[in-house]
């Protein structure tokens, strides 16, 4: 029968005119129910049409190779791993140019694996590791041959997703919203996705810039990232969050497209500024040096807005270096006063350091030196103005002595000036002579007795033999800076001419803390 058909066939071409193409088939080469039925299909066509669909199934002598089949098909959502990946070509291939040919890509680039060949014509792609979520392209470049060296047709594309989940994740809202003002500097940034995302996805594709340190965590599900900021944002400062397309959901389905969200941190840009800062009602002004300040005045700053008190605080400095306690009167004025008083006839530098800022974190536009010199009239260390000996008479009967009560300035004392001995003092009640000679000393401050005592005595320095002065009493004159002393006297004998010094140590202190300068030393001859 099959040779009756073939016959048929050949005739019914013959008789159209058509070419005798199946002049090859010969009883015993074909065999099979299948080409039965093509053969008795082909005898319902008229004209040509046998040609033509012998020729969509089997190839035609020197055509170009075909995919006619291969798994996954295009867009498949869900791999089944037990059918492998492979492709069916419809005749036998150059199996190294088609490996050449073939490439696998996921989401992290191209996949490697090895070939399987099932003949020449079926070929079996073994990736080296499980497949990742995401869509994958498979590609046969058109660089494939046949082994008779025809090029594949045309190039074979099929793209797949091995999981279910082949819909990327979007972001549907932030908070704040891109192109927000006035973000708190202390706010954490909302990200809403469609879905749940992969943790390690997101600290690789989440960037803020200027940069930001920050922590994630996961709310509604984990569709819902929340960025906490380690640090404050900065007011007045733009900030950019940038989203890569690396970002994955649990599928490991990519965000389709980068996105930015951006927003302005604070609402008040403004800088602060500095009203004045004044000491003891004088105004300093930056790099003027202001003299006439007293080391007791307090410091204080006039600012034009509210302060932020730890950032101002630790924003202002002086040198030399003091302890300074700090008092706020008011949101805007900040008093210092130095734990201990400022160092009399001393400069000092008070600066104002950029770190200074706002409540609203607006730092101050440049830092700032004011300098002042410590020279008021209560900052100003003591002088010896006058060392006067005092002339006094004997108080009558020497067992009759009363202490000295009167006394009458003389000259100025210089530099080994002559102290007249025959003038002195009785310096008790008790009976018998106690000589005292008694000195004048005009200071030109108020000075503090006790630290007198401490700092004043007679040092020998020529001829002083058995001779001996001492300091025996010190009191106040008719004014604080005028003192008596009243030095006990001995004499060695009417043929020496004993030299003292009486020296005045820096120990000796004003009535207000302030040291002599320096050691004071006036020679005295007897």
């Amino acid at each position: 029968m099959f040779l009756r058909t073939t016959r048929l066939f050949s005739s019914n071409c013959e008789a159209r005119g058509c070419p005798a193409i199946l002049s090859v088939w010969q009883p015993g080469v074909i065999r099979g129910w299948i080409l039965c039925l093509l053969a008795g299909s082909l005898l319902l066509l008229p004209g040509c049409q046998e040609e033509k669909l012998l020729e969509s199934i089997l190839p035609a002598i020197g055509s170009s190779p075909r995919i006619i089949a291969a798994y996954p098909p295009d867009n498949l959502k869900g791999l089944d791993p037990s059918r492998g990946i492979w492709l069916l070509f419809d005749q036998s291939m150059d199996t190294s140019q088609c490996e050449r040919a073939f490439s696998l890509t996921g989401t992290r680039g191209e996949i490697q694996g090895a070939f399987v060949w099932q003949g020449r014509r079926r070929l079996e792609f073994v990736p080296d590791s499980e497949l990742e979520s995401g869509m994958h392209l498979l590609r046969v470049a058109a660089s494939a041959e046949s082994r008779h060296g025809l090029d594949l047709e045309q190039e074979y594309r099929s793209s797949f997703f091995p999981n279910e989940d082949a819909r990327p994740p979007r972001l549907t809202g932030s908070d704040p919203m891109d192109g927000a003002q006035g973000v708190e500097p202390d706010s954490k940034i909302s990200l809403h996705f469609s879905e749940a995302l992969s943790i390690q996805s997101l600290h690789q594709g989440i960037q803020i810039s200027p940069s930001a340190g920050f922590s994630i965590e996961f709310e509604d599900a984990r569709s819902t990232v929340v960025l906490n900021p380690r640090a404050d944002f900065v007011r007045g400062q733009s900030y950019t969050i940038s989203l890569a397309t690396s970002i994955e959901d649990l599928s490991g389905n990519q965000l389709p497209s980068s996105r930015k969200i951006a927003f302005v941190a604070g609402s008040d840009f403004q800088a602060p500024g500095l009203e004045s800062i004044t000491m003891g009602g004088k105004i300093l002004s930056e790099g003027i040096v202001r003299s006439n300040i007293s080391k007791s005045d307090s410091i204080v700053f006039e600012f034009t807005e509210a302060m932020s008190k730890p950032a101002t605080e630790n924003s202002i400095g002086i040198s030399p270096s003091t302890d300074l306690s700090r008092t706020w009167e008011s949101p805007t004025t900040l008093i210092l006063e130095a734990d201990q008083e400022l160092q009399g006839e001393t400069q000092y530098e008070l600066t104002l350091s950029g770190g200074a800022t706002d409540t609203s974190g607006n730092s101050m536009e440049s830092p700032a030196i004011y300098p002042f010199f410590t020279d008021a009239e209560d900052s100003i260390s003591p002088q010896v103005e006058i060392i006067q000996q005092a002339r006094v008479d004997l108080p009558g009967d020497v067992d009759g002595a009363s202490p000295i009560e009167q006394y009458f300035p003389e000259p100025q004392i210089p530099d080994y000036g002559i102290v007249d001995t025959a003038h002195v003092a009785d310096l008790d009640e008790g009976p018998g002579l106690e000589r005292a000679i008694v000195l004048r000393i005009l200071f030109s401050r108020d000075m503090n007795l006790a630290t007198l005592y401490e700092a004043m005595s007679f040092v020998p320095v020529i001829n002083t033999g058995n001779s001996s002065l001492q300091v025996h009493r010190l009191q106040r004159g008719s004014e604080g800076n005028e003192i008596l002393l009243l030095a006990a006297w001995t004499p060695a004998g009417y043929e020496s001419s004993p030299v003292y010094a009486l020296q005045i140590s820096d120990r000796a202190e004003d009535s207000d803390g302030n040291r002599l300068s320096e050691r004071f030393r006036r020679y005295l001859s007897f």
